[in-house]
């Protein structure tokens, strides 16, 4: 007679093939919403813990710092708000200013964020673990019985899912999009934004506009404030659209529906925390628009020929022509606005900086950070805002250098002076998109 294993035996033995991916599969399924945001946010959450209790002292992550000066602004708020300053800002800081001024000196790339990229790949293997998933019939069951991918994680899928896994994943979309109450079809059509709150709470931070006298006494006041002037003038023009889109919304202004183009996923959280109501109009819009492209795959799907049938053609063309169409972007009047204000107030820094008094006033004040500094081209305006920005960023690191040693423990009996806050202006000089064009948030 065979022996049988014992549980300890029975536990030591390899997995079946195909184990580990069901596993995760039905990990990411046992809540409702988006399980690609699911397993998003759960990498974020470990990679932020993870950085804040170690890895930020590591060289290897050290370098990507400096290469990436810090990290994005969505990312850096949500540093902050993890750590709360102290030690690990100060070494964080320490490196993106050393990376800004490389940057500012010698025109080097921007790295990417390190945050980003850990995210990004989150995606990647969230929709592959959910594709992969679906070709065992007990997990497409599961998932057909789910709410599925949002919107902009199908989108992530298309380009890669096979006819298989496009005929489960369109109509699991479809059947959401039309089920879903306001408050989820916000969520369903754009996914899961925990940085909305942190983007809202900047823009209440923004000062007061103010009419100006002239265009330059404009750009004077502007100038005066301890933040990058394109980053406070696209920061003003982000507020002023949302209250604008909210008010006129709540008016019935008939224009709306008859704007083009639909808000970005940024964009409709924004619109979501001023006033959730028409924040699930403008999801509704963009429901509308997903539901049309969907059917249109779908009806591609059903009259591609069998794969045995393609013959050296590969894939269907008009298969691939529904793909691209639900896989492009589109435009967001929002961020059309934003851009256009940010363009506008960088040609007239750089147009104003001709002349001796907008000169002299630029460089007695915060002038352009790090991000704008980079994308001057006039040959004599770029030696005007770098070697301003460079001089700054010296003074900053010198800053955070004086708050380090002041950590130790031999220094303990200096008090801690205005350098301690450096970490914060060091953002805002760095990106002023940090705090959404505000000032450094510093007492």
């Amino acid at each position: 007679m065979t022996a049988q294993p014992t549980s300890r035996q029975q536990s030591a033995q390899p997995a079946q093939p195909g184990s580990r991916l069901r596993s995760e599969f039905e990990h990411l399924l046992q809540h409702d919403g988006c399980p690609v945001c699911r397993h998003v946010a759960e990498t974020e959450r470990a990679f932020f813990a993870w950085f804040v209790m170690d890895s930020f002292a590591a060289g290897e992550v050290q370098a990507q710092i400096r290469a990436s000066m810090g990290m994005c602004p969505r990312h850096m708020r949500r540093l902050i708000d993890a750590t709360g300053g102290g030690h690990v800002m100060t070494m964080v800081m320490r490196h993106a200013v050393l990376g800004a001024r490389a940057a500012v000196r010698e025109s080097a790339p921007r790295g990417p964020c390190p945050a980003c990229v850990a995210a990004q790949s989150a995606v990647r293997r969230g929709v592959a673990i959910v594709l992969d998933g679906l070709t065992d019939p007990t997990h497409a069951r599961l998932y057909a019985g789910h709410s599925g991918m949002c919107v902009r994680h199908v989108v992530n899928a298309v380009q890669r899912a096979d006819p298989g896994a496009l005929a489960l994943v369109g109509p699991r979309l479809l059947d959401s999009l039309a089920d879903a109450p306001g408050d989820r079809l916000i969520e369903l059509v754009a996914g899961i934004d925990s940085d909305a709150e942190p983007r809202a709470r900047s823009r209440g931070q923004l000062p007061d506009e103010h009419p100006a006298r002239s265009t330059l006494a404009g750009l004077a006041d502007r100038l005066a404030t301890d933040t990058c002037p394109v980053c406070l003038s696209a920061g003003w023009m982000e507020r002023r659209y949302i209250v604008w889109l909210v008010e006129s919304s709540t008016a019935r202004d008939a224009s709306i529906p008859d704007d083009p183009g639909e808000l970005c996923a940024r964009h409709l959280h924004d619109v979501a925390f001023a006033d959730r109501v028409i924040a699930a109009e403008a999801a509704a819009r963009a429901r509308d628009a997903r539901r049309a492209e969907l059917h249109a795959l779908l009806d591609a799907l059903a009259a591609a020929p069998p794969p045995s049938h393609r013959g050296r053609q590969g894939r269907s063309e008009q298969l691939e022509h529904a793909r691209s169409a639900l896989s492009s972007a589109h435009y967001c009047p929002a961020c059309h606005a934003v851009d256009e204000a940010g363009r506008s107030q960088l040609s007239l820094v750089s147009t104003s900086l001709a002349l001796a008094p907008s000169r002299d006033h630029y460089l007695r004040n915060h002038g352009l950070c790090v991000g704008h500094a980079v994308q001057v081209t006039d040959e004599d305006v770029t030696q005007v805002v770098r070697r301003h920005g460079d001089a700054r960023l010296a003074v900053l690191g010198w800053e955070l250098e004086e708050t380090a040693r002041k950590y130790a423990w031999s220094y303990r009996h200096e008090p801690a002076g205005p350098e301690r806050h450096a970490w914060l202006r060091a953002a805002v000089q760095i990106d002023g998109h940090v705090f959404e064009g505000s000032p450094a948030p510093v007492g």
